[in-house]
């Protein structure tokens, strides 16, 4: 399993920081923490997904995964597959182009013993993020502010004993 260091995160740096707005939110709802006060957090990265382990119930990790859907209309069945075949816990969903809570494609992307969180772009064209998880964590939303120009989702997941936030 592959825990985030400052070295990875800037390997995967695009040669421009996140636009203002994004930095803001996460300074925002506390989602960045200096050094002294993070909890170390095991994450499966885009180049780890196929080394997941397959149920880890004897020790307390959770494998985590982000994935850019770029629409789940036509990929329902491709995320569903991944999330079984991997064993991923938690999968964080951006551009999912969902318009609400109740749409067919967070339901068939969501394989059985998963459930969904999301928030929806009500307006024009594309956005929406969700969160998959499975259904033996106790998941949480936890209140965001308004934002106009992108989604927010930030959830808490409990295992038997170890709390995660978790924003998308």
């Amino acid at each position: 399993m592959l825990e985030y260091t400052a070295e990875a995160l800037k390997a995967l740096d695009f040669g421009r920081p996140p636009p203002r707005a994004v930095r803001t939110t996460l300074f925002t709802l506390h989602l960045w923490r200096p050094p002294r006060h993070r909890q170390p957090i095991t994450a499966v990265g885009p180049q780890q997904l196929g080394h997941a382990s397959r149920r880890r119930s004897a020790d307390r990790s959770m494998s985590i995964a982000w994935l850019n859907a770029q629409s789940l209309r036509n990929k329902t069945d491709a995320v569903q597959r991944t999330i079984t075949e991997r064993s991923i816990d938690v999968l964080a969903l951006s551009e999912t182009w969902h318009t609400s809570s109740d749409d067919m494609c967070l339901r068939l992307s969501a394989p059985p013993g998963c459930a969904v969180a999301n928030a929806a772009r009500t307006t024009g064209r594309g956005g929406g993020v969700a969160i998959v998880y499975r259904q033996h964590l106790q998941c949480s939303i936890i209140p965001t502010p308004a934002c106009r120009s992108l989604e927010v989702i930030c959830v808490r997941l409990v295992t038997t004993s170890v709390p995660a936030r978790l924003s998308s």
